[in-house]
């Protein structure tokens, strides 16, 4: 469905629920939508209203937009949940789905069926953000694995011909860019407390790779991962609905300027509920592998 996130144009949620492990999940927008939804569109009823719950008929869902868009999936859940990785193959409930099998790169059928769908919608882009990036890592490192062990099959093939057929070709390129670049895997970091995050991050094999200050609820200091090559974008911005935590525009101001210093792309969302935002912080910008750049370059979205 559409969305008001900025960075977004739409959210997908095959999977919704959660679990807090962070300071930003005491204010979760999610989990009071959540309560809100309760009992509709397939949502439990509350007092379960954000268990971690599949949704059959949104699993295919991207396939049916054929206008490209920038995807904001599991906006009220956390992919990378624990508790996906536990869930059977979403191909054995019965239905029929438009996309009519999914690849098994891993030992995590609901994960796979998902990434599948992702892989087969290149005009999209999608955004994935967690604060579990050590689940993400095992998960595309599973799927890099599978896919330089597929590729190596041909190798063994009994003629040169089949050695280097369409399909090994294909196979070899998958294997060395095992992350499609329209799907771009971040982290949340809303605290000091959470550096360690973007180490995790640094090591999943995406060709973009962001965090999120959002909520920013204390100063952040990213120079040592945007300096260094292992981050591509960031965004940042303040908490948001009742009882949210103020933020200091001098915290974003900084995190800003170090930003563009180091050619990192910056995007500022919110300074608060029903604040406006200062000109001077008036930045949205996206990496420079959004589809709508022209020549590669890095483009604005004022």
């Amino acid at each position: 469905m559409s969305t008001k996130i900025e960075w977004a144009e739409e959210t997908w949620n095959p999977i919704t629920g959660c679990d807090p492990i962070s300071l930003a999940c005491d204010n979760c927008y999610a989990k009071r939508m959540a309560r809100r939804l309760g009992g509709r569109y397939g949502y439990p009823r509350y007092p379960n209203h954000f268990d971690v719950t599949f949704h059959p008929d949104k699993l295919d869902l991207p396939l049916t937009w054929k206008k490209a868009r920038k995807v904001f999936p599991c906006s009220m859940s956390d992919l990378f949940h624990d508790e996906v990785f536990d869930m059977p193959s979403p191909f054995g409930l019965g239905l029929n789905y438009r996309l009519d099998s999914f690849i098994p790169y891993t030992d995590y059928p609901m994960l796979d069926a998902i990434f599948t769908v992702m892989e087969r919608c290149p005009r999209h882009v999608f955004m994935l953000l967690t604060k579990r990036p050590e689940n993400m890592k095992c998960y595309f490192n599973a799927v890099q694995r599978h896919k330089i062990e597929y590729a190596d099959k041909f190798k063994d093939c009994p003629t040169e011909a089949m050695q280097n057929s369409p399909a090994a070709r294909e196979a070899q390129r998958s294997a060395q860019r095992p992350i499609p670049k329209n799907i771009w895997a971040g982290t949340t970091v809303e605290h000091p407390f959470y550096y360690a995050r973007i180490n995790e991050l640094s090591d999943v094999p995406a060709m973009v790779r962001f965090v999120s200050v959002e909520p920013m609820l204390s100063y952040i200091n990213l120079d040592r991962w945007i300096y260094t090559g292992r981050l591509d974008w960031v965004i940042c911005g303040a908490q948001t609905g009742p009882g949210a935590q103020p933020m200091k525009l001098e915290w974003a101001r900084e995190l800003r300027d170090h930003c563009q210093k180091a050619g990192v792309p910056f995007f500022f969302k919110s300074a608060g509920d029903n604040k406006p935002i200062p000109n001077d912080l008036m930045i949205r910008e996206y990496p420079k592998l959004y589809k709508g750049a022209k020549n590669d370059q890095r483009i604005s979205m004022e």
